[in-house]
């Protein structure tokens, strides 16, 4: 049990505020009494004092709930009963009754059980009895349990190694190790769970003879066992894994990757991203090549450009206590930049009780950002040293409400600060938010001297949904405090029950919870409080996508609002882009305001179509290739039925065949071995292009050309292999190409995909095709065919060492393919003067 609440703290806590609220109203909807342990870590440990109450709310509810129906398995349930259950033979209903001894700890039953696992046969029964003993049990029943080892069954061999390890880890170690080796997949990775922490080297060299056996089942045991682990090491192997021939070893090794994510491993989580991102039609091998390269190099996710990784790490770290990567908390808040991020280092600074940050936390009591000022409030209350807090009492005083309420916590325990003041006149505000801070303040607080402040908040609320909050919690409170049970026996209006409050609450959609590396829409927060208070209103007629791009990150967050109420598709284009804006806030509220677009009404811009240049400029660029003479980039797509794996194979035979031979088998003729050492749909989408007339292709080279694509160029690699190099090549050219004010026609396709491979140039007789893929589109490639009758003249060019064609066109037009090997150059420009 311990363990299970350890992983659904672990995945709650990964949520925003706000999801996590939607994630505690249905728990306590659905009423599970197995929930309250939950709700309890969560009434202590959670850091907003809005998700704390509501959680002590539910506590309180569900217990009146199961109190009301009689729940038959209540704490004080007799021993007699618990025979009964025991003795009933249903595996359900001894499930259940294990469950409950182990919840409430009954260590009264330890002498009954083993008795009766002596006298039964079922060995389900007896399993489930062997894993209570383990949990339960003492020191001396080492040697009952150890009986069990050499049963028939390899599900009691299981749970009695597990078992073992409980009770005495140092004497299980023979065992563990022996089991490493056991020909059942079961034995293997319990024995590889209980050693994930012992000794490494021999867990992982096990493994990795696991995931090459030829047994299905054995394969999918290591891809459980390494999900196991929350470091690194794992992951080249769950990659393997996922190229696995079975379907259900990939689905294994795809569930270890969420819980290794789950468990706040960064870079878990972004195979997982980018994994998500190939579909079925695109290339699985490069997908791979390209993440094994990147979970080698991949530097700290605190340096990471998205946000959301960056805020995930920071939990990784505190959560983790990883004291060794405390002080890079502290470098990375040194240069932040994000708000967003910024509050969740100062709180995490605090948390941790890191006191050489003491100085930098204080520098953000003055910041014109409400929250930060709040979370710096928090961060020194940690510290719980008043010559700290000193620093603090300016904010009793502060303008926003989570500050001043943080403050008035912070000084819970001295006697010197007039708190009373404090909460009198933020109950005196005729803001609703004040007095609901001053509210959670109150129930934080917890003493009688400051609840007889609830009469005065009665008296004045303003907002309904605080006065329902306030008579649930007198009612909760009502036994407890003199002062609660008196007001609750004054109130006179009827107010929905806690049931129905709940169940309004629940509507609203509710996050998966098996990913906390969801789409943004699970961060949606208020982000009032990120609203500088000395922000100057600003009005706009039309906003332009330079002028958002170019904004400070809390004129963009006006920008949106002003976007949201104003539907038009230049606003919709920018919303768009600002999805993926660095500042967490920003891509936040672009895309809750996205949601109040019509999707039937407004077009979907792809984001690379859209080019910064280096001046600051920006294009929006559509499929046009060179308005001027009308020319647009095209696509087309593979129509073959096999799979991305079948065509991987079939390129990896015909390599195999090529080290041999010196020769590819493939579609054209032997003077193109680049063409024939591609893969099949490759070959056939240029075949398509050719209009399945073979001969009349003359010549193809590459653009973008460079001397790493010289063994690609001769047919001694094939682009389509597991090879990545012309990728970085190419892409790294991208990065370079936007920053650039002139971009050419071709610089603009090689800007509109995401990820470019490689762009080749094939000559036939009545046009040139420009013919590109890219890493992300297996099944499809862009081209543009320019005929040969609108070509004038063709002319070499040599500029800073790179051979440039210059095609002379109709109209006065000119067209320049940069970069092409010197000797392919003249060959395209000598058979075009033969034409």
């Amino acid at each position: 049990m311990e363990k299970k609440l350890d992983v659904v703290m672990r995945e709650y806590f990964s949520l925003s505020n706000e999801a996590r609220k939607k994630r505690l109203i249905l728990w306590v909807k659905k009423g599970s009494f197995s929930i309250i342990p939950i709700l309890k870590n969560i009434s202590s440990d959670d850091s907003d004092v809005q998700i704390r109450y509501l959680s002590r709310k539910g506590i309180y509810h569900l217990n009146q709930r199961f109190e009301e129906k009689k729940y038959p398995f209540l704490e004080n349930i007799s021993i007699d009963v618990i025979h009964q259950e025991f003795n009933s033979n249903s595996h359900q209903r001894v499930a259940v009754i294990i469950e409950f001894c182990l919840f409430y700890h009954r260590v009264e039953i330890l002498s009954f059980l083993r008795a009766y696992m002596l006298k039964i046969n079922d060995s389900f029964i007896l399993a489930s009895c062997i894993g209570c003993l383990g949990k339960l049990g003492e020191v001396n029943d080492y040697q009952l349990v150890e009986t069990y080892l050499s049963h028939d069954d390899p599900r009691v061999r299981a749970s009695a190694l597990e078992s073992l390890f409980s009770l005495n880890s140092g004497l299980s170690m023979p065992y563990l190790l022996q089991a490493i080796g056991d020909e059942d997949n079961r034995i293997r990775a319990t024995a590889l769970q209980c050693l994930r922490f012992k000794n490494k080297s021999l867990v992982f060299r096990s493994l990795e003879e696991m995931t090459k056996s030829e047994h299905i089942w054995m394969r999918s045991s290591a891809a459980f066992a390494l999900g196991e682990y929350k470091s690194d090491e794992p992951l080249t192997y769950l990659i393997n894994l996922l190229q696995d021939r079975n379907e259900v070893v990939k689905k294994m090794a795809l569930k270890s990757l969420y819980r290794m994510s789950a468990n706040k491993n960064i870079k878990a989580s972004e195979i997982l991203e980018k994994y998500s991102q190939i579909s079925s039609e695109e290339s699985i091998t490069d997908f791979f090549q390209l993440m094994g390269s990147k979970v080698k190099k991949e530097e700290s996710a605190l340096n990471s450009e998205d946000s959301r990784t960056r805020l995930m790490e920071i939990n990784s770290i505190t959560q983790s206590k990883l004291k060794e990567r405390y002080l890079e908390l502290e470098n990375r808040l040194l240069i932040e930049e994000d708000n967003y991020v910024i509050a969740s280092l100062i709180l995490a600074l605090g948390n941790i009780k890191r006191e050489a940050s003491i100085g930098l936390i204080e520098s953000y009591l003055s910041s014109n950002i409400p929250r930060l000022r709040a979370n710096a409030i928090e961060a020194l209350s940690c510290f719980c040293n008043p010559k700290i807090l000193t620093k603090v009492l300016l904010n009793l005083e502060d303008s926003n409400n989570r500050a001043r309420a943080n403050a008035v916590l912070a000084f819970r325990d001295f006697i010197y600060v007039d708190k009373h003041r404090v909460l009198s006149d933020m109950i005196e505000s005729e803001q609703s938010l004040m007095q609901q801070s001053a509210f959670y303040a109150i129930t934080e607080l917890a003493k009688e001297e400051f609840y007889s402040l609830l009469e005065y908040l009665i008296e004045r609320v303003i907002d309904i949904k605080l006065s329902q909050n306030v008579n649930s919690f007198l009612e909760m409170k009502k036994d407890e405090s003199e002062i609660c049970k008196k007001l609750y026996s004054q109130i006179v209006r009827d107010v929905d029950n806690l049931a129905e409050n709940f169940d309004d609450m629940a509507e609203q959609e509710v996050p998966n919870i098996e990913l906390s590396l969801e789409s943004t829409e699970t961060f949606e927060e208020n982000f009032d409080e990120f609203r500088p208070d000395d922000l100057e209103e600003k009005s706009f007629e039309l906003i332009k996508l330079e002028d958002f791009l170019n904004s400070l990150s809390e004129v963009k967050v006006q920008m949106i609002e002003f976007m949201k109420e104003n539907q038009v598709q230049t606003h919709f284009d920018i919303l768009k882009y600002a999805e993926k804006d660095k500042d967490f806030q920003v891509k936040c509220l672009a895309k809750m305001a996205l949601k109040l677009y019509s999707s039937e009404s407004f077009k979907n811009s792809q984001l690379s179509d859209i080019v910064v240049r280096k001046d600051g400029s920006v294009e929006i660029v559509d499929n046009n290739f060179f308005s001027e003479l009308g020319l647009k980039i095209k696509k087309i797509k593979y129509d073959g039925d096999e799979t991305p794996e079948a065509l991987a194979q079939e390129l990896q035979s015909r390599e195999n065949e090529y080290k041999n031979s010196a020769t590819w088998m493939g579609q054209f003729d032997d003077k193109f071995p680049l063409l024939n050492s591609m893969r099949l749909d490759t070959q056939y989408m240029i075949q398509k292009l050719l209009s399945q007339d073979k001969d009349e292709l003359l010549n193809v080279c590459f653009a973008y050309y460079s001397p790493s694509y010289k063994a690609y160029r001769d047919g001694k690699k094939s682009l389509d292999v597991l090879q990545h190099e012309n990728f970085i090549q190419l892409n790294t050219l991208k990065t370079q190409i936007v920053t650039q004010i002139d971009l050419s026609p071709t610089d603009h396709m090689i800007c509109s995909c995401v990820s470019p491979k490689y762009m080749l140039i094939l000559q036939k007789k009545d046009k040139i095709i420009l013919f590109l893929r890219h890493i992300l589109q297996f099944q499809a490639a862009d081209y543009v065919e320019i005929p040969t009758e609108w070509i004038i003249d063709l002319n070499s060019t040599i500029q800073e060492h790179h051979h440039h064609l210059d095609l002379m066109l109709k109209d006065g037009a000119s067209l320049r393919i940069p970069s092409l090997n010197a000797i392919d150059i003249q060959t395209i420009i000598k058979t075009f003067k033969t034409l």
